[in-house]
């Protein structure tokens, strides 16, 4: 996902060159990050996936800013980019070439190192740890320490940390939306960086989930147990989907807000705060997913 995320960053940089290049202004995106200034329109896909929950029933969409603090919604005058993100229709153009290799890219790094490689270190232990749920639960502290570690190292490169402050503007954003604030910096910026939907804590409850879908199988040979670990990722997928939803439709339940406690706190390893031309781009992308599909389309997907 992150390498889609920068593909489309990209792709999307190279679209709207002509309409970012203009005169530096304070409020204008530095050249050091032209290449991940319009992150903000590639967040649109994830968007339509984030809004229109129940958050009334949540506490998560208010910060601890002072609303007598916030300066005026028209105190801050839109970057370029984020302009040129609301003034184009034109639909995002990455490349089928470049779409599918990236897409098999990830999916092969993905299964190998979050699926293939614990397999292949417990079966290693096998002598020490034997069978059954013992080796299963190894097996799956394995692929958390191996998410952890993977969010966590990239998370300190430079170029990361500017996406996640993305990730961060998109979850404000939506927060704000689902609280019925109007869609500006002023209002943004005192919403929460956390999500009940966010694809982070999906993450984790895949590692959970495949836990109890591997032990389902029991001890396979060798063979169908690497086929497994390949064949059931978009069952074990479907039902971490599934539950996230859940999740987030019940959160307003004390023991679903205690359930949902460690999936918020990963989140914290894969957003920052973002800058206001950072949440002036994921209010451009917003408004652009409710244009261009509105209201219905987004109630279908939530």
């Amino acid at each position: 996902t992150r390498m889609m995320l920068f593909a489309a960053t990209i792709a999307m940089s190279e679209q709207l060159a002509p309409a970012a290049a203009q005169p530096a202004t304070a409020a204008a995106p530095t050249a050091g990050t032209s290449r991940v200034a319009t992150a903000g329109a590639s967040m649109g896909g994830n968007a339509a996936g984030d809004v229109r929950a129940t958050a009334a029933s949540t506490n998560l969409t208010t910060s601890t800013t002072p609303a007598a603090t916030l300066p005026a919604a028209a105190a801050y005058s839109a970057t370029p980019l984020a302009s040129a993100i609301k003034e184009s229709d034109a639909p995002l153009n990455i490349g089928v070439g470049r779409l599918v290799g990236t897409l098999i890219l990830s999916f092969g790094l993905a299964i190998g190192l979050f699926f293939l490689l614990p397999l292949g270190v417990v079966t290693l232990a096998r002598p020490w740890v034997g069978d059954g749920w013992l080796n299963l639960t190894i097996e799956g502290l394995i692929r958390l320490g191996l998410l952890l570690g993977y969010l966590y190292l990239i998370g300190r490169l430079a170029d990361v940390q500017r996406v996640f402050q993305y990730h961060g503007a998109e979850h404000k954003t939506i927060n704000a939306y689902e609280a019925g604030d109007p869609l500006d910096v002023a209002h943004v910026r005192r919403a929460s960086r956390v999500h009940t939907r966010c694809g982070t804590g999906f993450l984790l409850i895949v590692v959970v989930v495949s836990i109890v879908v591997f032990a389902l199988l029991g001890n396979p040979p060798l063979l169908l147990r690497l086929l497994s670990r390949v064949a059931l990722v978009p069952v074990i997928a479907s039902i971490a989907y599934e539950l996230l939803r859940l999740g987030a439709a019940n959160y307003r339940f004390r023991v679903v807000r205690w359930l949902l406690t460690p999936s918020l706190a990963l989140q914290g390893l894969t957003t920052r705060e973002p800058d206001d031309g950072q949440m002036e781009c994921a209010i451009a992308a917003l408004e652009r997913v409710l244009k261009r599909d509105g209201e219905a389309a987004l109630d279908r997907i939530v």
